[in-house]
Formats: structure tokens, sequence, C-alpha cells
């Protein structure tokens, strides 16, 4: 069956195709060439009544007419186009490789896009439309949004050695591992942040709340002098203390975080050297970014990328800063055919790159990019260990002080009463 095609891409158009099947007819909206193969491909849902093109809606018109407009149209879309989320992608593979393990992909697109809402859908009739070719290379005309570059490497990488099907579901491993180390030591992590936080703000209000007993008259039953008094003196003192502690902690806190924050914005690569001169932010904050990283060009030159390909790819996913800049000089000092490109990853120290320039082959360039890679997690996970601690060491003591400071509050009436009583 011939395709009908514009600018090297085929035109699929919408049509409502309506089915019997056993006990109800149904009506499914499809994207096919033209009639004829609208009905041929619905006929795996039952016996098709008839096929008429779809209506086009408000929406479909409003997107046609922007579309029309060069630039604006370019714009809108972009903009309003849902991408695919990891979860997305995820089903994305996992389902087209259980339907390739009986149908071609063609055939696979098209009822997935059938089955599918957006952005699903879209991404189905977005490789239909495509010219036939290897899969992978489908893919990387499509956004990066969609199918990052390092995920169409792997996938480009795995269909060399098995099958297409077996390729999507070990693409969805190494995402899912990828993912699952984002996320290792965060948990932790923001839970000793608000820990650190809700006790800075508790030894803050603890502060604010004397003013308030007094107007209610809550002190009055201790006398002016006595061990009741000396208390509330040396708690007014103790608290007091722990007041200003509180506010400074936490304006050094947020102060460093905003300005990390919006260094690493502005100035991603000034501040990335200055991280990397203080050992505990180091580790938490740059050490991640190196074991992705290291792991990602491990795994490609692993699956037969070769070694400049594989490096090319995790720059194009690196975030501006000083990795990335070392990963742009290392490739400067490969197309110059400098034997010594390790030494091009400035922010890795002196050992780390006598390593790198210790492999010969294609594996053990592998293996060392790997072995570097979980020296990089341990670091950073050591990092993240050290700053958990100090957060909650601070809780801690705050805590144990608010404590204190609660039970004194709540008996001291008590003993001004008794000392009063004694008195008489």
């Amino acid at each position: 069956m011939s395709a009908e095609r514009a600018y090297g891409k085929i035109i699929l158009r919408e049509y409502i195709v309506t089915i019997r099947q056993s006990n109800k007819v149904i009506r499914k909206r499809v994207t096919a060439i033209n009639p004829d193969a609208a009905r041929a491909g619905s006929q795996v849902y039952g016996d098709v009544i008839n096929v008429k093109k779809a209506p086009l809606t408000f929406g479909g018109v409003f997107k046609s007419f922007l579309g029309s407009i060069p630039v604006v149209g370019e714009k809108f879309s972009s903009f309003a186009t849902k991408r695919l989320s990891a979860n997305d992608r995820f089903q994305f593979f996992q389902t087209l490789s259980n339907f390739l393990k009986g149908y071609t992909v063609d055939e696979s697109l098209r009822m997935m896009s059938e089955n599918f809402s957006n952005p699903i859908k879209r991404v189905c009739n977005e490789i239909r439309m495509l010219p036939s070719e290897d899969f992978a290379d489908q893919l990387s005309v499509l956004s990066e949004k969609d199918f990052p570059p390092i995920i169409v490497e792997v996938i480009r990488a795995n269909s060399k050695v098995v099958s297409l099907s077996e390729t999507l579901i070990e693409a969805v491993r190494f995402e899912r591992k990828l993912i699952e180390i984002k996320k290792q030591d965060r948990l932790g992590m923001f839970m000793a942040i608000g820990y650190f936080l809700g006790a800075c703000l508790a030894m803050i209000g603890l502060w604010y709340s004397y003013p308030l007993l007094e107007d209610m008259k809550y002190f009055d039953i201790i006398p002016k002098e006595g061990a009741s008094r000396d208390s509330l003196n040396f708690l007014l003192w103790l608290s007091e203390i722990c007041y200003i502690a509180s506010k400074y902690l936490l304006y050094a806190w947020f102060g460093i975080v905003i300005l990390l924050w919006q260094g690493r914005w502005f100035l991603p690569i000034a501040t990335d050297r200055v991280l990397l001169r203080i050992p505990l932010l180091r580790e938490v904050m740059l050490l991640r970014d190196n074991f992705l990283a290291c792991y990602q060009v491990g795994v490609l030159v692993e699956k037969g990328i070769e070694l400049k390909s594989a490096i090319e790819q995790v720059e194009r996913s690196l975030s501006s800063g000083a990795l990335k800049t070392d990963f742009n000089r290392v490739l400067k000092l490969m197309v110059s055919g400098a034997p010594d490109w390790q030494k091009g990853f400035y922010s890795f120290s002196d050992l780390d790159r006598a390593l790198l320039m210790s492999a010969g082959s294609s594996k053990e360039v592998a293996q060392v990019f790997q072995a570097q890679a979980d020296q990089f997690l341990l670091n950073h996970r050591n990092g993240m260990k050290w700053l958990s601690i100090w957060h909650i060491a601070v809780s801690a003591i705050f805590g144990l002080i608010l404590i204190y400071a609660l039970t004194i509050i709540m008996f001291l009436p008590a003993a001004g009463g008794l000392q009063m009583v004694d008195e008489y």
C-alpha cells in the first residue's frame, strides 16, 4: 500500500470507525493514511461497519490556524504539547515491547495510538509519520524532552545484539536505575532538614510566647526572689540565647541555599569552582552529577558505543557547570587526537584522572568509568550522611532545650505557690 508523503513524512489523518463487536457497537478514533488503511487496521477490534473522516474540533481548527503562522505556530506547538514523563515513557516502551512479540512496529504503534490518550498517542503518531528506518534513528528525530539522547543511545546500542522488544525493556531498566539513584538518600536528607527547620522555628516561637504568658499574668504567682524566680530568669536567658542562635542559623541556612541556587543558575561554572573547594558541599552537590555522568558513559561503552560518541551523548544531558565544561574540554582533546584526554576532567582529583588514564581497551574504559561512578556515589552518600547528622544534631539540641523549657514553664507556677506557702 503506497503512502502519501510530504517533506519525507507520511501524512496521517483521523477517522471515526464504527465497529460491531459480539454484543455492542463501538466507535474508535483512529489515525491512518486513508480510509482503507483505517478499515483494515480496525478489523482487529471486530467487524467494521463504517469509516468516515473525523470532524475537526474547535481546538483542532485553532491549532491548525496557529500552525499556519510559521514562528507563532512553532512556539505555540512547543508550549502546548504535553511531553512524555518518565512514567509515560516506561508505559510506552513496555506496551510496545509486548506488542512487538506478535505485530510489526507500525501495527503496534497504530494500535497503541488508538487506545492511549496524549502524550503517548501523539508520540505513536509522530513515529508513524516518519519514514521507516532504524527505530533509534526515528526516536532521535523527536523532541529530546520525549526521548532523552542517553535513552536513545541505550536503545541503539542494545538493538545491535538483542531484539527490539528486549531492547525497549533494557531501556526501561536503565532509566529506572538512573531515577532510583537520583532519589536515593533524598528522603533522609529532607527529613533531617525538616527537623532542623522545625526545631529552629519552635525555639523562635518559644521566645515570642513569653510576652503572651506575661499578659495572661501566668508568672504573677512566682515571688520576686527565690529559687522559682531564679529558675525563670535562667529559662529566659537560655531561651534568648537559643532564639538568637535559631534566627541566625535560619538566616545562614536560607542564605546559603539561595546563593547556591541562584549561583548555579546565573554563574554555574564559577559557583561549581567554589563548591569544589568546600569538602562537604562538594560531596553533596557535585559528586552525584559526577557519578551519574560516569555511570552513563560506562554503560554506553559497555554496550558497544564508541567512547567519543558516549561522552557526546552524556555531555548533552548535563546542566551547565564545571562538569559540562570538563566534558566539552575532553571532547575537544579527543577531536584533536590528544592521547591524554583524561586530563581534561579538571573537576576530578589527580587520582581519578590517573585511574582513567590506566584503561586501555574499550572494556577496561567501561570498567574504570563504572568504578569511578561507584566511588563518586560512595563519597556523595557519605557527604549526605554527615550533612544529615549535622541537621539532626542541631535539631536534637534545640529539641531537648524545648522540652526542658516547656517542663519548667508548666511547673514554675506550682513551685512559686509552694514557695509562698513556705514563706508564710
